[in-house]
């Protein structure tokens, strides 16, 4: 909670330069005092200067000497004066009562532009007590919950230079202490610890050193707690900085089966790793054709930026590289070599749902509703397809249709059928089989193969022989357990 409401101090005060609507010029309001300005009198005297009219300055004075919070003092609708002294440039006053308040505050003067608010912000230490240090970041690191604000720390040292202000004036007893937690998600992944941080301090400027040797720390993203504790010990409000560390390479694996088949989807995946949470890599794929031609990956073919799907027509050795940068600069690389295999062509006959192999012998009925179709399996890249048909005469014809039906076996006869497939590399398949057209009775189906029906009679010729064996069982157990009668004669009685 504390930590919440430094930061809506922090950006309640900032000093805001926001572009104007209706010109080219920024709009600026500054005050001609300098921050941490000490203020022992009964009133407040304050001026400064803008680029843009006060006629409708407001201000307010805000008590922030505690760090959890912040209060309103005093407020007012107006400015004490307001001059032009040049065009488009004008000078304003304020003054105000303040007796016998003590605080470490802030005051604050607003100008409306159009939907925008232009504000300006002064530290002042008023009284004699309730002060405390304060610090303020550039406004380039203003806001810590972007990732543009991070300062990226590498091989190469870093500096950070926070304004910061004591009430005694000057800042050479203060002591600056941090406390980190590994933030890759403005959330910290563990409990804070303390570090000694390298610091110089000039007027009212702190200026952080910051090495990723002597910091000690992991390859990160880290937010840094900062307190500012003067020579009475009292400390400032905290401010977060957000030090985002790399000095490794990434490490970069590709994973997936190096033998693939042509026309056949495959996946690759690259194992990326930059040794910590919440790192950011810039991915590159090449793919290097068996041509020797180099292209880029499709967008269609990235799944993600380390996932790949490939569908490769052409046979023959390909080689995949990956290239991965981190957020430093680094880069790494690594290649895979891998083959396309060249699929034969090979298909399946049917007529109507029943396969043909090359040792069947179909006998169909003449000029019957049946079909003869091909159905590819292996091959999915460009084919063509010839039929041939040998009459019972000798002759033969081809033809590519996609179907054959009877009409091309206008007489009854032995026929034999063939089909040839070849790609678009020269590979071939052929298949044939015997086709009998015969004048079946219309009890009879319209394709019916010799096995087939030699099969049923001798189901039927087994179901048979079964049932007369039973029978003869059944029979002969009846027989034998029948009761034994005897006949008496009454007579004999």
């Amino acid at each position: 909670m504390v930590r919440i409401q430094c930061l809506l101090v922090l950006i309640l005060f900032a000093q805001l330069t926001i572009p104007s609507t209706n010109g080219a010029q920024s709009p600026i309001i500054s005050f001609d005092q300098d921050h941490g300005l000490t203020i022992n009198e009964s009133s407040i005297n304050v001026s400064g200067h803008s680029n843009i009219e006060m006629k409708s300055a407001s201000w307010k004075l805000w008590d922030v000497t505690s760090t959890s919070q912040t209060t309103h003092v005093e407020s007012g609708d107006f400015l004490t004066s307001v001059t032009p002294i040049a065009d488009n440039f004008w000078s304003w006053t304020l003054d105000f009562d303040i007796q016998e308040f003590n605080c470490t505050c802030y005051l604050i003067i607003s100008v409306p532009d159009g939907i925008d608010v232009i504000q300006t912000n002064l530290l002042l230490y008023i009284g004699s007590s309730n002060h405390r240090p304060e610090m303020m970041l550039p406004h380039s690191l203003e806001s810590s919950f972007t990732s543009q604000n991070r300062i990226l720390l590498s091989k190469l040292d870093a500096t950070v230079s926070l304004k910061a202000y004591v009430p005694s004036g000057t800042l050479e007893s203060s002591t600056l202490v941090a406390h980190v937690c590994e933030s890759p998600f403005w959330v910290c992944l563990q409990e804070r610890f303390e570090i000694m941080l390298n610091f110089t301090t000039q007027d009212d400027e702190i200026t952080i050193l910051l090495n990723a040797d002597e910091l000690q720390l992991d390859d990160g993203i880290w937010d840094f707690e900062l307190i500012l504790v003067d020579e009475l010990l009292s400390e400032s409000a905290t401010i977060h900085l957000q030090v985002h560390i790399d000095t490794q390479l990434p490490v970069v694996n590709i994973e997936f089966d190096n033998l693939q088949n042509e026309n056949m989807p495959f996946s690759i995946f690259a194992n990326v790793d930059d040794g910590y949470k919440g790192s950011n890599e810039i991915i590159t794929w090449t793919l290097h054709l068996p041509s020797g031609e180099i292209r880029a990956l499709l967008d269609e073919e990235i799944i993600e930026g380390n996932q790949l799907e490939l569908n490769l027509s052409e046979p023959g050795e390909y080689n995949v590289e990956i290239l991965v940068r981190d957020s430093a600069g680094h880069y790494n690389k690594s290649n895979r070599t891998f083959f396309i295999n060249d699929v034969m062509p090979y298909s399946e006959l049917y007529i109507d749902t029943m396969k043909i192999t090359s040792t069947s012998e179909i006998e169909v009925k003449l000029n019957g509703d049946w079909e003869i179709r091909e159905q590819l399996i292996s091959e999915r890249d460009y084919v063509m397809s010839t039929w041939t048909i040998k009459y019972p005469n000798g002759s033969t014809i081809s033809s590519s249709l996609e179907i054959l039906n009877s009409s091309f076996f206008p007489i009854e006869g032995n026929y034999v059928v063939s089909m040839s497939t070849i790609d678009d590399e020269g590979n071939r398949y052929s298949t044939s089989f015997q086709l009998s057209i015969l004048e079946f009775s219309d009890s009879t189906s319209n394709g019916v193969t010799k096995s087939t029906i030699i099969s049923a009679l001798f189901i039927m010729l087994i179901a048979l022989l079964g049932l007369v064996v039973v029978g003869i069982k059944t029979k002969s157990k009846f027989s034998n357990e029948l009761p034994k009668w005897s006949t008496s004669n009454e007579n004999e009685k």
